[in-house]
């Protein structure tokens, strides 16, 4: 169930129904808390950190990336926290930040090297 409220919540954040994707990824969230599954919470805060800089509400989108690096860096999966700097160091970007930015990016970039993932670097 979690999955499809991503799945669905992605499908409208691409649809530009960025309130209608946050709906989505609130519901999802809520399950896998309920869960305690960590991964699914982590990429949960990244989805709706990302909706929330769509709809320019910069504190909330701060709230919800900075959860999501938290639960990635105690996850130590390297995947998802390079995923959550990369999100990180764009509302830097967008918020004119540029060195905390720069921080976050060239995190993101030092590990997908390691990681050997093109995709990311």
């Amino acid at each position: 169930e979690a999955k499809a409220y991503s799945s669905l919540g992605s499908c409208h954040l691409s649809l530009g129904n960025i309130r209608e994707a946050v709906n989505y990824y609130n519901q999802e969230l809520a399950i896998v808390e309920e869960k305690n599954d960590r991964v699914s919470q982590a990429n949960a805060h990244g989805q709706l950190g990302i909706a929330y800089l769509s709809l320019e509400d910069y504190e909330l989108a701060c709230k919800h990336l900075k959860k999501s690096l938290e639960l990635s860096e105690q996850l130590k999966d390297k995947r998802l926290v390079c995923s959550s700097e990369s999100n990180l160091g764009h509302y830097h970007t967008i918020m004119k930040e540029f060195h905390l930015g720069l921080d976050h990016l060239e995190h993101a970039l030092r590990l997908s090297q390691e990681l050997k993932d093109l995709t990311t670097e």
